[in-house]
């Protein structure tokens, strides 16, 4: 089928974008293979490694799995040791695997297939040409119309409309004559019912190619947090750009609505935010886990972080081995759920988190919050009503 030769040809341009997820790291070969993510996957060449490594797996300390940090800074040159560091390892082991790394969330699209494409057959020559496509493109996208409209533009422009011409170059087809129009061709007049039914029957086709958009519910009612005989556990967190370090704000509340602990939790060698939101969401589970809760309900302000602890599938982004290692804990619960809430609503956590930030220091606090962390939420709530109080005066 044409499906196939197209994914037949297209066999090594889809080797190329693929890349592996570090699980054991006993299937990676540590100068072979594409294992460390960045802006650019990086393959690592003989001669930037130091000493006889052969395989990922020699890199992790297997008992508390964690890289062996000593190991790595020997083994590579300091820019390299600096995103190794920064890949999660989950707690639990699991198979190495691939993904495609031309999308963030590891799954194939083919946009990103024709980017990947595109960069590995740009002549230095068209950079000229290139640059002008580009200008267009981008005021393209740019443009205030339907989607759909813009990948057509897009697709007559490279000449991608699968006309019958082209169809035939491709050897899909024989005959270039359309059959829906009798009349050109076969000069056969057709009654008018006739071409309503072909129309309706069309319609109904593309109707059917439509697919239900994903969407994450989150609650509205986010007051109505404490629910009878359910714990809750909020969560945030905050993070440094020049150190690369993050700290968890976590505060729990049973049913009651009275605090049961909270706690801040540091972490070194966080990539970005996302990471650094996702760690929030694995110490939020942990401590629900550790104050013996059965049925517990984690809010956080991260959708992205939020949708992926609900899904029961494997997540094939970066921070994949933080999410695989929420999920598993799951099991730990009778119930367990996932809601997304406000920042606004995420004051706790969110001043829990900066503060832990800001102070280098972690704690674990039974039936209350710090002193520290009060003042500054007292105080940044008299900021909001002076600022609604001036802001009426203005109007």
């Amino acid at each position: 089928s044409f499906t196939w030769k197209s994914v037949w040809s297209a066999k090594g341009l889809l080797e190329k974008g693929l890349c592996w997820r570090v699980g054991r790291g006993d299937k990676i070969s540590v100068c072979d293979d594409l294992w460390i993510p960045g802006n650019k996957m990086v393959r690592i060449s003989n001669q930037e490694v130091s000493g006889n490594i052969e395989l990922v797996s020699e890199l992790i300390d297997t008992c508390n799995r964690r890289w062996k940090i000593e190991m790595v800074k020997d083994t590579f040159q300091p820019d390299i040791v600096e995103k190794v560091l920064k890949i999660p390892l989950a707690e639990t082991e699991h198979d190495d695997f691939q993904v495609w790394r031309g999308e963030p969330t590891g799954e194939f699209s083919v946009r990103s297939a024709y980017k990947l494409l595109h960069e590995s057959l740009l002549d230095p020559n068209e950079l000229i040409l290139h640059t002008e496509t580009t200008n267009f493109y981008k005021k393209l996208w740019n443009l205030h119309i339907p989607s759909k409209i813009k990948m057509m533009i897009w697709r007559i422009s490279w000449n991608f409309i699968p006309s019958f011409c082209n169809l035939k170059i491709k050897r899909v087809v024989v005959n270039t004559q359309c059959p829906r129009n009798q009349l050109v061709y076969e000069k056969k007049k057709v009654l008018g019912t006739e071409i309503a039914r072909k129309v309706r029957s069309y319609i109904s086709e593309l109707e059917a190619t439509k697919e239900d958009k994903l969407t994450l519910h989150s609650s509205d009612k986010c007051h109505q947090v404490f629910k009878r005989g359910r714990a809750t556990v909020h969560f945030d967190a905050a993070f440094d750009r020049q150190t690369f370090r993050s700290a968890s704000g976590l505060i729990a509340w049973n049913g009651e609505g009275e605090i049961l602990a909270s706690q801040a939790v540091h972490h070194s060698n966080i990539e970005d935010p996302f990471t650094a939101e996702a760690y929030a969401g694995l110490q939020a589970v942990k401590l629900g886990i550790s104050l013996g809760i059965n049925i517990l309900e984690v809010m956080g302000d991260s959708k992205t972080v939020i949708k992926k602890c609900q899904s029961s599938s494997i997540d094939r982004s970066v921070i994949g081995a933080i999410i695989r290692d929420i999920q598993s804990k799951k099991r730990r619960y009778q119930k367990v759920e996932f809601s997304f809430i406000p920042k606004v609503n995420n004051i706790y956590a969110h001043t829990i988190a900066t503060e832990a930030l800001k102070s280098g220091e972690s704690f674990y606090l039974e039936r209350g919050i710090p002193e520290l962390v009060q003042m500054r939420w007292r105080g940044e709530t008299l900021e909001r009503r002076d600022f609604g109080k001036d802001h009426r005066i203005e109007k």
